[in-house]
């Protein structure tokens, strides 16, 4: 069962381009705020407004009150160094999220690498899991296969790998913890249809 709760202390999630990687991100921080607790949503462009407003919809104002989030465009590293002062000043904070957190095209750049690898390590040290997400591109093999960007960066963090991409008839499928989980869209996230 997939369970949105059930994540590790660091997890990334590699996306195959439109296979939902933001709204993976949305519905965890969702069940995190339904359950109580901080979020802190960290990215290059904030979500689009009609998605969040209908996965968000029924939240409760003093919930919705918890989520902080910030858009940083190109400067995302700014964002995610400036980020340490609030996660070191909400002691309650239970989940930080960096959606696309590598630039789609070319090579990750080193400050990107090292402002991710800074704000991994500050979440290990208060104990706050964090989940960031990144765009997959085509081998250029032409085998078909998806390569993950930034794959060393988030090997050394310790992170745990969530592969997302589309499947027929507008189904997801996500591979994690080496079980393939078939996953239908809806307006509260995904839901699971079978575990293959």
């Amino acid at each position: 069962m997939f369970d949105p709760l059930d994540v590790a202390a660091v997890t990334h999630v590699a996306t195959s381009p439109g296979a939902g990687g933001t709204t993976i991100l949305l519905q965890h921080s969702r069940v995190v705020l339904q359950a109580g607790g901080r979020v802190l949503w960290l990215a290059r462009a904030l979500p689009d407004g009609d998605r969040m407003a209908k996965m968000f919809g029924d939240i409760q104002p003093a919930a919705i009150a918890r989520f902080h989030a910030g858009a940083f465009g190109q400067q995302l590293h700014r964002g995610l160094e400036s980020a340490h002062g609030m996660i070191d000043s909400l002691a309650t904070m239970s989940l930080v999220i960096v959606d696309d957190w590598a630039e789609r095209s070319g090579r990750t750049s080193t400050i990107s690498k090292a402002a991710i690898a800074d704000l991994i390590e500050r979440c290990g040290t208060k104990g706050i899991p964090i989940m960031v997400s990144s765009s997959m591109y085509g081998d250029a093999s032409g085998r078909g296969e998806w390569r993950i960007r930034g794959e060393e960066t988030m090997a050394s963090a310790g992170a745990e790998i969530w592969l997302l991409t589309r499947g027929e008839g507008g189904r997801r499928i996500l591979n994690r913890r080496g079980m393939t989980t078939l996953l239908t869209l809806t307006d509260q996230g995904f839901s699971d249809e079978s575990i293959l």
